[in-house]
């Protein structure tokens, strides 16, 4: 899984900069289904080749079934929300500012994404302290580990914010957006959006925390309401006033 994991980021990361010259947006989005498919096909390789793999026999257990579906719907409700997400802003950007609009809502969208993903490596390390402290019933580990997770989210969040702001005009010559006007309003989008990493991962970990801690409805209305509907209705909000009013929403 960190196999996959590293290779994914860093083939998403070096072809968005490659296609995303040659083909805008749409190379970026290339990049990152490459990437997914890549790191697919490893896991996938691990798991059939029996001499490295996972040795497997069909079994099926209903409660089992039904313990790992609720199990994993607070990780499926993260996708949801980010399918909520972007379906939302780019529909909403198309009609109230064109094509420009989806360009500048677009570049927002991938950035925020990366933080997103980067960020599941404290998530891991999230979930492997919540697994050992609560299994060994040990609330001062538990604590430390949560400790240290908050301070990687500060430590890493900071970072993003911080290239973010700085090197915006940097950061929108992978986009290749062609009209300078929409490039400069971009830059002005990526610099609001400096101040959301931070919030973003705080979210994640506590919706993780959520999760393990069996209050997965918590865990749910999280992913849902911070990732998907709150970022769509705030941006429909300030909508009308400019495109970076709605990136500000």
């Amino acid at each position: 899984d960190t196999i996959s994991m590293i290779v994914m980021v860093a083939v998403n990361t070096l072809l968005s900069f490659y296609l995303g010259g040659t083909m805008g947006i749409a190379g970026v989005t290339c990049a990152t289904f490459i990437a997914n498919c890549l790191g697919i096909l490893i896991l996938g390789i691990y798991i059939i080749v029996k001499e490295k793999g996972i040795h497997y026999r069909p079994y099926f257990n209903w409660s089992y079934f039904k313990a790992l579906t609720l199990l994993g719907l607070p990780e499926s409700s993260f996708f949801l929300a980010i399918v909520i997400m972007e379906g939302g802003l780019n529909a909403l950007a198309l009609n109230c500012y064109s094509i420009e609009g989806v360009a500048v809502v677009s570049v927002v969208i991938n950035l925020y994404e990366i933080v997103a993903y980067v960020s599941e490596g404290i998530s891991e390390y999230e979930t492997v302290v919540l697994n050992f402290s609560l299994g060994e019933k040990n609330r001062n580990k538990l604590k430390n580990g949560m400790k240290i997770t908050f301070r990687a989210v500060l430590i890493e969040g900071a970072a993003f914010s911080l290239i973010f702001f700085f090197a915006a005009p940097l950061l929108i010559g992978t986009f290749d957006i062609d009209n300078a006007e929409t490039a400069n309003t971009a830059i002005t989008a990526i610099r609001i959006l400096a101040v959301a990493p931070i919030a973003l991962m705080i979210a994640r970990i506590t919706a993780i925390f959520c999760q393990y801690t069996r209050k997965l409805g918590r865990a749910v209305l999280i992913w849902i309401l911070v990732i998907g509907l709150a970022p769509l209705l705030f941006a429909a909000l300030l909508s009308g006033i400019s495109i970076e009013a709605m990136v500000c929403g």
